[in-house]
């Protein structure tokens, strides 16, 4: 693959820039992939190896055809073709150097046991993922969206029930995941290594980023993602500072449980449910409870140019919103534990 745009302008993207602003990102990082032992990476496309190249190597490769990349890429461009051609007397040698080694991570678990004698060998299971991208050189990505906000809904959660007068009937687990930006390694290892039978699982509620309210353009953003049409007239129509898509498993049931909900809370929700096998709004750790057949629900924030970046600091995060999201959540996690 060579890479797209003029190589002058892909090394001064290399180049640290001098200083250090919390809003720009660092791209000079070394390629790392973390995989649990004996399955298969979830993010795996395709098994060829890709090697990207700059403009100025594939020329150089390509001299002795008396071609250029661009030449080749307009042919390629006018015939919808491809373009390949022998280029005599080049011979090209790629050697990749990989190294293996096993780390360990950490899922926080605590659970709260049912009090019905017969109900509390099932669970509900509320989580978030706890980690985010981490820090480069002295860049400190701050992950407070994504997912600092869903590991205080989850503590928010566990504080609730904790405190409650009226103890749960089912079990209810809550869950701090680790790995989910590596590929929900921590998600994936829970379920397939359950505690208890994976039938016992009642529902799995998801939250990961629940923090930024919407506005016009993450609305519009959010209706092409669900296939909603957002008109002018919608827009009137909802808070957006209040809007909350909510993605739940098909057949589940959730949707409903949340718009009564709702009724306590005040949030405009639009409720969606996952068609077939896709999963709605983005991958979190709700997919891998969607992979084992379990029942899960989804509620998203806003997504803005701050996602993965080091700008995604506290200051930007609603604290009313994050209140709200855990008051519904709270509110359809204690029905399911006593129904």
């Amino acid at each position: 693959m060579v890479s797209p745009g003029q190589d002058a302008a892909l090394f001064r993207r290399q180049i640290p820039p001098k200083g250090v602003s919390d809003e720009q990102p660092i791209i000079k990082k070394s390629h790392h992939r973390m995989v649990l032992p004996g399955l298969p990476d979830p993010r795996e496309g395709s098994p060829t190896p890709l090697i990207a190249i700059t403009h100025h190597m594939a020329n150089a490769l390509l001299e002795a055809s008396g071609k250029t990349i661009d030449e080749l890429e307009k042919k390629i461009e006018s015939t919808s073709k491809p373009a390949s051609i022998e280029v005599p007397g080049t011979k090209l040698t790629i050697e990749s150097t990989v190294k293996s080694e096993f780390v360990r991570g950490i899922n926080v678990i605590g659970a709260i046991e049912g009090s019905d004698p017969k109900l509390k060998d099932e669970v509900v299971a509320v989580g978030a993922h706890l980690d985010h991208v981490g820090m480069w050189e002295d860049y400190v990505y701050n992950g407070a969206d994504d997912n600092g906000s869903g590991s205080v809904g989850v503590l928010n959660l566990a504080r609730a029930f904790s405190a409650g007068a009226q103890k749960p009937k089912r079990t209810i687990v809550f869950c701090l995941w680790c790995g989910e930006e590596k590929g929900l390694l921590g998600s994936r290892f829970f379920v397939q290594n359950p505690p208890l039978p994976k039938a016992r699982i009642v529902a799995y509620l998801n939250m990961d980023m629940i923090s930024r309210p919407y506005d016009e353009k993450s609305l519009k953003f959010a209706g092409r993602m669900l296939d909603f049409p957002v008109s002018p007239d919608l827009i009137k129509q909802v808070n957006p500072a209040h809007f909350m898509p909510i993605i739940s498993s098909t057949g589940s049931g959730l949707g409903e449980i949340a718009r009564e909900a709702d009724r306590y809370i005040g949030l405009d929700l639009y409720l969606h449910e996952a068609a077939g096998s896709g999963l709605g709004f983005g991958t979190s750790d709700h997919a891998s409870f969607h992979e084992a057949k379990i029942p899960w629900f989804f509620p998203i924030s806003a997504v803005t140019e701050n996602l993965h970046q080091t700008s995604d600091s506290i200051d930007k995060v609603s604290g009313e919103l994050i209140e709200n999201v855990s008051k519904l959540m709270y509110a359809i996690a204690f029905r399911l534990t006593q129904e």
